[in-house]
């Protein structure tokens, strides 16, 4: 599955929102990962989307710490982005 480029992309795209996404199991869309669970954050400039970060793993993945990773990271990439174009 994820030597597919598009349906990357496209599952990527269906979790495109406002912070943090979670996606577990059978809420999925992709019948290729129904058995996982996806975790988003999108990153933007002047309020334009540019991107997003996700973790697939198992739907019995730590999602606390997940969670609070990826936002953390989410958060310093806001910060290299804006500081790159100012």
């Amino acid at each position: 599955m994820l030597e597919e480029d598009q349906l990357m992309k496209d599952i990527l795209r269906s979790h495109l929102g406002d912070g943090l996404t979670v996606s577990i199991g059978q809420e999925n869309e992709y019948s290729g990962i129904k058995d996982c669970s996806i975790i988003t954050a999108t990153y933007h400039l002047d309020g334009e989307l540019l991107g997003s970060l996700a973790v697939l793993g198992p739907t019995r993945m730590e999602y606390g710490r997940t969670m609070s990773l990826l936002n953390y990271m989410n958060q310093n990439l806001n910060e290299v982005v804006k500081r790159l174009n100012w």
